[in-house]
Parts: structure tokens; C-alpha cells; sequence
């Protein structure tokens, strides 16, 4: 039967712990206890970031080893604020452990239309549309279907469609910004400060968000 979770250790961190190597973030030989931590970190996640009285922005996102790298990639599905996009794409470009409770990624955010092309090979148009009606229900308001289908996407190809995505954007010349997130371990909480490239506006955003870990249905 087909699990509604991540498969708990990766063949590739088998191999690699068989063979002495122990990755997760950006260094070698690390402690076992991170390890540890990096697996029991894989998952789905729901992000929201909140202010008294609304949601300023919110989707979905995936922790998981890319590349020999613990990385955080993810969609943003919803955003309270005049301005800003949804259906937007981003992923970490690195990760560093500050110590058991902490990590920092450098991410990117691609911050233009491609998005909204991508997210057809994630969910359909009329399934997504009911995701910014329904943004405070549980997994949208999405059906049992669409949901599925949504978290299996992300699980199996995002990281992959990210570095197509980094490419397109560079060819065309399409907007990427930039941000750091500052993720507590034991809370689900990231502090993050996202930074708009200077040639569009020079300004941040900054603020806090809460990650809740998330199963298919």
C-alpha cells in the first residue's frame, strides 16, 4: 500500500552514510544527531504568515535532500497583499545548520508569470481557483483528488522543475528575487526576509510563518 508519508531514508543517504559520508546542508561528516534531524524534517508542509487580523501570504512547500543538500522549496498559493503574486515558485539555494534547533536558507523566488504556467502541471485551473476562496480550509478546499495529486507533484518533481524554471527565468530575463529564511526546528516556525531586486523596487519583506507538516489524504 502506498504510503501517505515520505519514504523514511532515502537510498541515497544509505549509500552514503555506507560508504562514511554524512550530508545534509552544506557540510560533510556531520554530527549524527543532524542527520536525524534532517530526515525527521522531510515532508510537506502548509506555510502561513499572519498578521493580527489577516493572511498576508501562504502555499505549499517541501523539505528534502537535493543535490547532498537539505533543501525547502515551495508555491505560494495565496497572498493578502495589494501587489504581490501568487502562484509563485521558490527554492532554497543552500542551507547551514547553526545548531540543532536552527537552520538558514538562502533562497530564490521567482517572481513573474512563469509560475502560473508551471502550476498546470501541478494542479488544474479550476481546482486552483478554488484555492484562493477557500485558502483558510484544510488543503485549500482542494477535493481528496486534487490534493493528492498536488503533493505528489511537489514530492517527485519540484526540486527538478525549480532548475528548469532558474534557467528559463535566466534566458528570458525574468524577475528573481531574493530571501533569507530563518527556520526554528522544534517550533515550525521560520523567520524570513525576502529582498526585491534592486532594479524593480529595492525593498523588503520580512516577517514570520508557521509550517505545518501535512499528509495526503
Amino acid at each position: 500500500m502506498e504510503s501517505n508519508e515520505y519514504q523514511l531514508i532515502p537510498d541515497a543517504i544509505v549509500d552514503a552514510w555506507l560508504r562514511g559520508e554524512y550530508y545534509s546542508g552544506d557540510l560533510p561528516s556531520i554530527p549524527y544527531q543532524y542527520i536525524g534531524i534532517s530526515l525527521a524534517l522531510r515532508g510537506w508542509y502548509i506555510y502561513e504568515a499572519q498578521t493580527e487580523t489577516e493572511t498576508k501570504l501562504k502555499g505549499i512547500s517541501k523539505i528534502d535532500f537535493s543535490e547532498g543538500s537539505l533543501s525547502i522549496g515551495g508555491i505560494r498559493l495565496f497572498t493578502g497583499q495589494d501587489g504581490d503574486k501568487r502562484n509563485l515558485f521558490w527554492v532554497s539555494e543552500f542551507s547551514h545548520f547553526l545548531n540543532e534547533n536552527e537552520i538558514l536558507w538562502v533562497y530564490k523566488i521567482f517572481n513573474c508569470d512563469i509560475g502560473a504556467e508551471w502550476l498546470r502541471a501541478y494542479i488544474s485551473d479550476s481546482a486552483l481557483s478554488s484555492t484562493v476562496e477557500h485558502f483558510n480550509e484544510k488543503c485549500f478546499g482542494l477535493a481528496k483528488e486534487d490534493w493528492n495529486q498536488l503533493l505528489d507533484r511537489i514530492r517527485s518533481s519540484l526540486f527538478n522543475d525549480l532548475r528548469i524554471i532558474e534557467c528559463d527565468c535566466e534566458q528570458r530575463n525574468m524577475r528573481v528575487d531574493r530571501g533569507l529564511l530563518h527556520f526554528f526546528i522544534k517550533e515550525k516556525i521560520a523567520q524570513y526576509r525576502q529582498i526585491y531586486s534592486p532594479e524593480y523596487t529595492g525593498s523588503l519583506i520580512a516577517g514570520e510563518a508557521n509550517y505545518t507538516r501535512v499528509i495526503k489524504l
